[in-house]
């Protein structure tokens, strides 16, 4: 003969399942956030996808920056036509170089700094830490283009969650 169960005892043990579950829906999703939202950028020539609840200021030219906000952080995002005649890699080179005097060389060494290859839509970009920001740059190039990708991170300190979204946006780019 099966046991009967006060409906009290039963609605607590359904709201503990329920609870349980949901905590470990919330606390096991690993990652960042889904990239929801597409922003083309005419002026660059590129899409972003971004989270959903992320705000974007577009440059009217080249010479205006992108940027993207949201609760993590903020993205800024440049382009520059690369000389005629120029190799890519050693545009690149040099952009980073220059960019020492820009953070100071404390913060960023240049083309000496430490970077890793990283994805950036169907292009390898190099990223470099730039603490002084609390965040990380990406240089770029595509076609005859050199680009500046900048993720500076809200809390005021670099973060592994921080980097993971960024490169999250990094790869949903699409250039055009």
């Amino acid at each position: 003969m099966e046991t009967m169960r006060p409906p009290s005892v039963v609605a607590h043990r359904r709201l503990g399942i329920l609870l349980g579950c949901s905590l470990l829906l919330a606390c096991g999703q690993s990652g960042p956030p889904a990239l929801t939202v597409s922003v083309p950028s005419p002026a660059h020539q590129y899409t972003a996808s971004l989270p959903t609840g992320w705000t974007s200021s577009l440059g009217s030219g080249p010479a205006d920056p992108d940027t993207f906000s949201g609760p993590q952080g903020k993205v800024t995002a440049v382009e520059a036509v690369i000389p005629e005649g120029q190799p890519r890699d050693a545009w690149a080179d040099f952009y980073a170089d220059a960019r020492t005097s820009e953070f100071g060389a404390s913060c960023f060494g240049g083309g000496g700094a430490p970077a890793d290859a990283v994805q950036v839509g169907q292009e390898t970009g190099y990223l470099r830490s730039v603490p002084c920001i609390s965040g990380w740059i990406v240089i770029v190039t595509h076609g005859e283009h050199g680009y500046d990708f900048r993720f500076a991170n809200a809390s005021g300190s670099q973060s592994d969650a921080g980097k993971a979204l960024f490169e999250s946006i990094l790869r949903g780019i699409t250039f055009q």
